[in-house]
């Protein structure tokens, strides 16, 4: 009888599919649940990366360990969903969308790099990401409900976003590098752009509710920032931590009750 093989000699994305992650929901395998899964997993990876760096940038406080124990296994979750087959996908849009999974599984498996490493290497997943919830919101059967939902998916990250730049300055030089505080400046423009798509939009009254709740969030958290979008000082940066988070998260609700 052959031995059992040793988790630790699986690739460290099985690890993080069959190990930290093994709270799954009853998806099935339509084109509008792949579209909430990539949603998720987008808004997610963003909010673990975020969370980390919060974690470095306020040592004192216990809340983003405690959240990303939370996030994880919804993570782990929607990557689970979104690798099993797309019959509705060519060969080559499959691919893209498994080497989008790979590499969120890997960042998200190993969040221990540098400041500036692990800031790049999230930015370039979330690139990847982004192709992932344009790509499927194809195989959604309701067009224009599949592109809102790919909206509010940007809108998540891009506020998530924010506030990952303002905890990278933070730890890097007290005020945040030219580069950084630029990239700020832009996703803020972006998430008030597609925050004001949004309010144009004629929605039910339970999604009229978060978007409502993310525009409050966005109203105190645009308070703590200067016009470069990085926070007026230091001492606000637990704001940006819990209401980037409460955007998201009312987003993400939206986007559940859209699919």
């Amino acid at each position: 009888m052959s031995a059992t093989p040793r988790l630790t000699h699986l690739p460290r994305r099985t690890l993080v599919l069959s190990g930290l992650f093994t709270i799954l929901p009853a998806w099935s395998q339509t084109g509008a649940d792949a579209l909430l899964a990539a949603t998720q997993l987008r808004l997610g990876v963003e909010r673990l990366v975020k969370l980390e760096l919060e974690r470095r940038a306020l040592p004192r406080l216990t809340r983003a360990l405690q959240e990303s124990e939370r996030e994880r296994p919804r993570v782990g979750a929607a990557l689970q969903h979104l690798r099993r087959p797309w019959p509705q996908l060519n060969e080559r849009r499959q691919a893209q969308v498994l080497r989008a999974t790979d590499e969120a599984a890997d960042l998200v498996a190993d969040l221990q790099r540098t400041p500036g490493t692990l800031l790049g290497d999230s930015e370039a997943v979330a690139v990847r990401l982004g192709f992932v919830t344009t790509t499927l919101s194809g195989l959604a059967p309701d067009p224009e409900r599949a592109a809102l939902v790919d909206l509010l998916a940007r809108a998540g990250t891009t506020a998530l976003r924010v506030g990952k730049l303002n905890f990278a300055a933070a730890m890097e030089t007290g005020r945040g590098s030219a580069s950084v505080a630029v990239a700020a400046q832009q996703s803020v423009i972006e998430f008030e752009s597609a925050l004001q798509s949004l309010g144009r939009q004629r929605l039910g009254e339970r999604a009229t509710q978060n978007l409502e709740l993310a525009q409050h969030q966005w109203v105190l958290f645009r308070a703590a920032l200067s016009p470069s979008g990085l926070v007026k000082s230091p001492d606000r940066l637990p704001e940006v931590a819990t209401t980037t988070d409460r955007i998201a998260e009312a987003l993400s609700r939206l986007a559940q009750q859209l699919t």
